[in-house]
């Protein structure tokens, strides 16, 4: 839920130019977006047990047969 926004004005900035959809990764460094990340998500666990937070960016897909 935190990434949200910034996900959304990314996405929006690509349609709206017109830029192709390549990873976002080949220009990050790789180590420092990791432990961002890391924390992001860590706050976002903790914040979890406090509040209710109804949308993201991810889906997650349990198959059985």
């Amino acid at each position: 839920t935190l990434l949200f926004p910034a996900v959304f004005c990314v996405r929006m900035f690509k349609k709206a130019f017109r830029i192709a959809d390549k990873t976002d990764m080949e220009i990050l460094n790789r180590g420092l977006a990791n432990k961002a990340l890391l924390w992001l998500f860590s706050f976002e666990r903790y914040l979890l047990k406090i509040v209710a937070m109804p949308f993201g960016v991810s889906i997650i897909a349990v198959c059985r047969r």
